[in-house]
């Protein structure tokens, strides 16, 4: 049985909720000005740090009203898919492009060096305008790095920092590995669709294989763990619906799977105490995040069935798309 005490709830929902305030009240606002009904700040969760502006002393105005959500928590030495909000007071960013200028501050010899310079481009939601930046970062050492993030918005130059923590590996399986061989729930397995997803409008083609087949079958694969009824995040279902979207372009080239990430959806009913976590979300490390309850992910796998692509929180078609061109 999954335990879930209200403080853990809490700690791991109060960044989907911000978010979801956020999403709702810049949706719903006519004019795309209405002002997010949680601070952002106050949303990152306690398993990730908190995003802070500019040094105080350098700060200009400006500069110190941007403020970053940082959205991925699992991070081992090596090449990393970086994904964090921006936002002001006014708003939620999303001008095209940012900068990022990245800092190994456990280097004592040269703490201020910048080790890397990306681009993090902007993916919107599929709903409303808003959406996550996203770059590729290599994080080549375990340790405490920092993103300096900056952007040119309405003719001001804003920036903010991002600290991180980067592990020796991932919790989650590292690029490069091939994770391991789960059976997972398929069509043949259930009496009814009820039994392999929350989703209201099961796409039965995302349950066709298990995770055990498509490993070693000599295919691509997309995995997409999600849990699109019971999330505390407004983009799990969203995200299904993404992969379902681009399976009906690929899907004679990939094999698309779906995990629901707990076993027994069909007799939650609302009461998420009575949630088991599938197998998958457990030995694929999920489960083994700080505070993870529910969140999204997305895996994608080659030929070889190891692991080319990993996506935490939310993935666009276009990133997605990308990543299947790739091992196609």
């Amino acid at each position: 049985m999954l335990a879930m005490s209200l403080t853990k709830w809490v700690k791991r929902g109060v960044l989907s909720l911000a978010l979801l305030a956020m999403a709702m009240a810049l949706a719903c606002g006519g004019d795309g000005t209405a002002t997010p009904s949680v601070e952002a700040d106050t949303a990152t969760p306690d398993a990730a740090p908190e995003a802070v502006s500019a040094t105080p002393e350098e700060a200009t105005p400006e500069q110190a009203t941007l403020k970053a959500i940082l959205a991925t928590i699992d991070l081992g030495a090596g090449p990393n898919r970086v994904s964090f909000l921006l936002t002001t007071p006014r708003s939620l960013v999303t001008v095209p492009m940012a900068s990022i200028d990245s800092y190994y501050r456990d280097d004592a010899s040269s703490p201020d060096a910048v080790k890397e310079s990306v681009q993090a481009t902007f993916h919107p939601w599929p709903y409303g305008t808003r959406g996550n930046y996203v770059a590729d970062v290599n994080l080549d050492q375990p340790g405490q790095w920092e993103l300096v993030v900056s952007i040119e918005d309405e003719g001001k130059s804003l920036s903010t920092a991002i600290p991180l923590q980067v592990e020796e590996t991932s919790l989650t399986p590292s690029l490069g590995a091939q994770p391991p061989l789960t059976p997972t729930k398929t069509v043949r397995d259930v009496g009814d669709p009820s039994e392999l997803t929350s989703s209201s409008m099961p796409d039965l083609d995302l349950y066709q294989h298990s995770i055990e087949e498509i490993v070693d079958n000599g295919r691509p694969a997309l995995v997409v763990f999600a849990s699109p009824a019971f999330c505390t995040s407004p983009t799990c279902g969203p995200q299904v619906e993404t992969v379902q979207g681009i399976k009906d372009l690929y899907q004679e080239d990939v094999d698309f799977v779906h995990v629901e990430v707990y076993d027994n959806p069909q007799t939650i009913q609302g009461d998420l105490n009575r949630g088991e976590y599938a197998p998958a979300v457990r030995t694929w490390g999920l489960s083994e995040l700080e505070d993870y309850l529910n969140e999204s992910w997305v895996f994608i796998l080659d030929r070889e069935g190891r692991v080319t692509r990993k996506y935490e929180g939310f993935a666009s078609a276009d990133e997605l798309e990308q990543g299947l061109a790739e091992v196609i």
